[in-house]
């Protein structure tokens, strides 16, 4: 039987390979199944919504998140700020970063 910390090691690795719709279909197998999701399922979801570009559901997963809660660490609560702020950077994007660690967009 699977607990939810399994589930998490799934989700991180959905979450790695940009796998967001799966992500999704195992986030919702999750409440299906009656388990509740904790700080790390809520940041590797919209860590996989983030990385397949899906802002705008990992920001209602955030919101869902909330409702439910669950308080985000400080990793997660950073990206969703980066998310609101248009400032999270998919591997599929052109950027530099200055002097200063700010990251502009090429």
């Amino acid at each position: 039987v699977a607990d939810i910390l399994t589930y998490n090691s799934v989700l991180i690795a959905l979450a790695m390979l940009r796998r967001w719709r799966d992500a999704l279909t195992l986030y919702e197998e999750i409440k299906q199944k009656g388990l509740r999701p904790d700080k790390l399922t809520y940041r590797a979801l919209i860590t996989a919504l983030a990385n397949g570009n899906k802002m705008d559901r990992a920001l209602q997963v955030a919101s869902e998140m909330e409702g439910a809660g669950v308080e985000a660490d400080e990793e997660t609560a950073a990206l969703v700020h980066a998310i609101r702020d248009g400032e999270y950077v998919t591997g599929d994007e052109q950027v530099e970063v200055d002097e200063e660690g700010n990251v502009e967009r090429a």
